[in-house]
């Protein structure tokens, strides 16, 4: 077991201690004693881009599986009344490369929490499969069509950024693959991607250190190693401009128009993200201001973000009526071509760096937020202090935001595609718009 202490000049910055278990489980302590709440979570390298085609939706329906029941605790009942009568909760989520179960609780309850959690991970019964598929099948169709054809805007989009690639798949995996699923699967795929050296783990709240580490250990250190996980492969970027539509009845059309981004491990990760802040980052910033403000094109629209460790791609997303969404796309297009076309304003950018900073300093707040942070830097990256990325963020410039955008905002990373009733004309003056950007 290696033990690393990782102490800050800056007092309101918490410590954390990084454990290392015979098995590889990587541990994470970040005590906050004046916090009430206490969370952890556990990430797991387990996603939709490790899956073939034909496995493709496995990792979505098995953490769905380890809600039906455990060693001690047999139903999903018994789970969620343990999980209640502490006071807490626990949730999870799939995505492209990662697994992530979260628990948040009061912090004098977080050890029986643990347990919990635990137990629910690494001895899951995996029984009742025909329910929870019923469960999986009708959460799929969310997003088909009366015809059973794709109207996820986001699965649209990732399939064109990176074509033939695991971070195009679909996380919920296709309806013919849930329906083929069996016990057998899902037993295989626990004890290949539920093992302890595809894991972390991150505590945070009020707790004793010593005490907290020799319990996980009591808890995990049998944890079995799991197989071992394949180095990632970058995806190649489908070239653009690309155009893609879905027929969806309704109203009003949804947008997202799409440029390849950068991955977490790119020396211009940190201004790619700060980009984002100075287009979308509240009501005052260029998208709110221009879109909605100074032209009313639509009432929702929002800018993001979403990265891996080597890949990654910027989103605007927007809802409007048929009849804008033409002029929607060419204005989006301005507003994104202003980023790279000179350098930010000094007060513009200093404000996003206020902004984040301040965004990071909440964490040490937030028990839950701050655990998510620790696991999912240590699983691919190396666990970092919020504020260290904050003076990180401070030492940019507006030279690093402009070289950033002139790498990502490029008529060959763009791809855009819209869900909703436009006509042929419509379609083809989109297309039109984009190739001149």
């Amino acid at each position: 077991m290696t033990k690393i202490h990782f102490p800050h000049a800056d007092q309101r910055e918490p410590y954390f201690e990084q454990l290392e278990l015979d098995n590889g489980l990587i541990c994470l302590l970040a005590p906050l004693p004046h916090l009430r709440r206490a969370s952890a979570t556990i990430s797991l390298r387990c996603g939709s881009r490790f899956e073939t085609p034909q496995t493709n939706g496995l990792s979505h329906f098995l953490e769905h599986m380890v809600f039906r029941g455990c060693r001690h605790y047999a139903t999903p009942f018994d789970i969620n009344l343990r999980a209640e009568s502490l006071g807490g909760y626990i949730s999870a989520s799939t995505s492209a490369d990662m697994t992530e179960f979260e628990l948040s609780l009061p912090a004098e309850n977080l050890c029986p929490g643990l347990e919990l959690l635990c137990d629910m991970l690494t001895t899951p019964r995996l029984e009742d499969l025909e329910i929870e598929r019923r469960v999986v099948l009708e959460e799929s169709q969310e997003d088909l069509d009366q015809k059973g054809r794709s109207i996820d805007i986001d699965l649209l989009t990732r399939s064109r950024l990176w074509p033939g690639h695991g971070l195009g798949h679909s996380v919920i995996g296709p309806s013919e693959n849930i329906r083929g699923f069996d016990t057998r699967a899902l037993r295989e795929h626990h004890a290949a991607s539920y093992g302890a050296s595809r894991a972390v783990v991150c505590v945070a709240g009020a707790f004793e250190m010593e005490a907290m580490a020799d319990f996980l250990r009591s808890q995990l250190a049998d944890w079995e190693v799991g197989s071992p996980i394949a180095p990632l492969v970058a995806p190649q970027q489908a070239p653009g401009p690309t155009y893609g539509h879905a027929h969806r009845a309704g109203s009003q059309t949804s947008l997202r128009v799409a440029f390849h981004g950068l991955g977490e491990r790119d020396p211009d990760y940190l201004a790619f993200v700060l980009l984002l802040r100075v287009l979308d980052d509240g009501m005052s910033t260029r998208l709110h201001r221009r879109i909605f403000d100074e032209l009313g094109l639509c009432y929702n629209v929002a800018a993001d973000t979403e990265s891996s460790a080597d890949a990654g791609a910027f989103y605007v997303d927007a809802l409007t009526s048929h009849d804008n969404a033409e002029e929607l796309v060419a204005r989006l297009l301005e507003l994104l071509a202003q980023l790279s076309a000179a350098p930010i304003a000094h007060k513009e950018l200093e404000k996003a760096k206020h902004r984040a900073r301040w965004a990071l300093e909440a964490m040490l707040d937030d028990a839950r937020s701050l655990a998510t942070w620790f696991t999912e830097q240590a699983l691919y990256l190396t666990a970092r202090c919020p504020m260290a990325r904050a003076d990180e963020y401070d030492a940019l410039t507006e030279e690093d935001l402009l070289r950033t955008a002139r790498r990502v905002f490029r008529p060959q990373a763009l791809h855009a595609t819209t869900v909703g009733v436009l006509s042929a004309r419509q379609r083809k003056a989109i297309e039109r718009r984009l190739r001149a950007f």
